[in-house]
């Protein structure tokens, strides 16, 4: 899609995001894990994936600081933290290089990429290929006793 382009049925104009990245984290929660509130804007029932995203060329340091406050929130305050809230993300990478992490499990690494001890011996199923992620509000039923 191109920037600003709507397709008949969406709400608003598609945003494009280009470059090299640190992360992209796209949500639907606030809390991925107990003591990590990466989204603070998050809510279960606006139809939305709310994505974080951290651009290169940063700094460790800076990433640091940035990440240090990831338990209350308040590194989306940070300038360099880009906070979008999409009801349709598509993930086109340019390069089969880095890593790529879906759910927090690691899902492809790119040619050439050093892997984590942990992670060398593992097989990878995916690759660094399109995917989109679309929100289907209402599409669940979950009834908890």
């Amino acid at each position: 899609r191109k920037e600003g382009e709507r397709a008949e049925g969406e709400e608003g104009p598609w945003k494009v995001l280009d470059g090299n990245f640190i992360t992209v984290w796209a949500l639907n929660v606030s809390h991925p894990a107990s003591d990590v509130m990466a989204a603070p804007r998050a809510l279960l029932s606006d139809g939305c994936f709310d994505v974080l995203v951290v651009r290169h060329p940063i700094s460790r340091f800076a990433l640091i600081s940035i990440f240090s406050k990831i338990n209350d929130g308040t590194h989306v305050q940070d300038a360099r933290v880009e906070y979008y809230k999409a009801r349709h993300v598509i993930w086109e990478p340019h390069s089969n290089e880095g890593l790529l992490a879906l759910d927090g499990e690691l899902s492809s690494a790119g040619k050439g990429t050093t892997l984590p001890q942990v992670h060398r011996d593992k097989r990878l199923p995916l690759s660094h290929e399109r995917m989109e992620l679309v929100v289907r509000q209402g599409a669940l039923t979950i009834l908890v006793p």
